[in-house]
């Protein structure tokens, strides 16, 4: 088939939105798809591409269907769209060339998920609030050569998920200028992934900055360049000489951060007095340290603000107060109940950078 242009449609309450196969060089416009009020497994993909080179998708919106595919075709460009209450806001497989940018991937299960493309460029995307159960921002398995630039990963389960990428030898991946912000997990990446870049990124109050998929230690993984690292907000070094890079490396050894890569369910205790109290006593007793699992050696002392981050609107919530409350109620009560019954026991946002999008629900 040759190409078409779809564009000013609204098309709402259908289980399959727009399909395109074997249509290289079709354009859409501006239309606004909305899903079929009906459980997740039983809607319809909001758009489909297929084996269609060359496809243009610019605005306006494809949302809370199943999932928007682009699969085997290359040089896309998808824009300013909103793709936000699906099941995967966008899932790309064999996609060379594909753009991504300036687009809303909020509240799905997972937000963009990328697998077996080479250059694909990833810039100035919202990617918040994908907390399913196997929820994340971005995820990249058998990538290559992606730039992955001024992205916002707030309030997700894990906001990007690094597996086996790059998988060919003598090709690097690059983040930067990214704000990872309030996430349970900032990144997670497989101990065997190599040739990684991270610069100027901001990782900001995440229960956890980085998680290993597995024992062992990153290698191969640039933290900094030219002497220009990362922003991470529990960093506790100082900068004696002003010019904006810390004097001393960032460390990753927490002693909890180490225990809830092993054992999840202790994310329930993140900033509670129980966790805490495990990091003191690992700073106290040198024995208690875990191992190094990556340093980055020019930390920044206050985040760099990319001209592609996507702007935010403010919004009022209270959820990681309440979980805290809930952790510090769980804690108390074990507490009250340990000395009551008398049994043994067995043994912040800095100024410049919008976060508004960790408070949505």
């Amino acid at each position: 088939a040759g190409p078409a242009t779809i564009s000013n449609n609204t098309i709402e309450d259908v289980l399959f939105g727009i399909y395109v196969r074997n249509a290289g060089g079709t354009v859409i416009t501006n239309n606004k798809v909305v899903a079929l009020p009906v459980d997740v497994p039983m809607r319809g993909d909001g758009i489909r591409i297929w084996y269609s080179d060359n496809v243009i998708v610019d605005g306006k919106q494809a949302s809370d269907g199943r999932d928007i595919i682009l699969w085997y075709y290359t040089d896309a460009l998808v824009t300013n769209t909103v793709f936000d209450g699906n099941r995967y806001g966008m899932h790309l497989m064999f996609s060379d060339g594909a753009t991504i940018k300036g687009n809303s991937l909020n509240r799905n299960t997972i937000g963009l998920y990328v697998m077996y493309s080479r250059k694909v460029t990833i810039i100035g995307n919202s990617m918040s609030n994908n907390v399913g159960a196997p929820g994340g921002g971005l995820g990249l398995k058998d990538v290559d050569d992606a730039h992955v630039e001024g992205n916002r990963f707030v309030n997700n389960q894990i906001g990007a998920q690094i597996d086996t990428s790059p998988r060919e030898p003598g090709v690097e991946n690059y983040f930067i200028g990214n704000v990872f912000a309030f996430n349970d997990v900032g990144i997670t990446i497989q101990p065997a992934v190599r040739h990684n870049t991270f610069i100027d990124n901001a990782f900001i109050d995440n229960n956890e900055h980085l998680s290993l998929m597995g024992r062992g230690q990153l290698k191969d993984i640039t933290w900094a360049v030219e002497g220009s690292g990362n922003y991470w907000s529990d960093y506790a070094g100082y900068d004696a000489d002003g010019n904006g890079v810390g004097d001393l490396p960032y460390v990753s050894q927490q002693l909890f951060e180490s225990l809830i890569s092993d054992y999840p369910e202790l994310r329930l205790f993140s900033y509670s007095p129980a966790s805490m109290a495990i990091d003191f006593a690992a700073e106290a007793f040198p024995s208690f340290r875990p191992q190094v699992r990556f340093e980055d050696p020019s930390p920044l002392m206050s985040p760099n603000a990319s001209i592609y981050l996507p702007a935010v609107e403010r919004q009022q919530s209270t959820n990681r107060v309440l979980l805290g409350i809930v952790a510090g109620v769980v804690v108390i009560g074990a507490v009250v109940g340990a000395i009551g019954l008398r049994r043994p026991t067995r043994f912040a946002v800095p100024t410049g950078v919008q976060l508004s999008e960790a408070t949505g629900s």
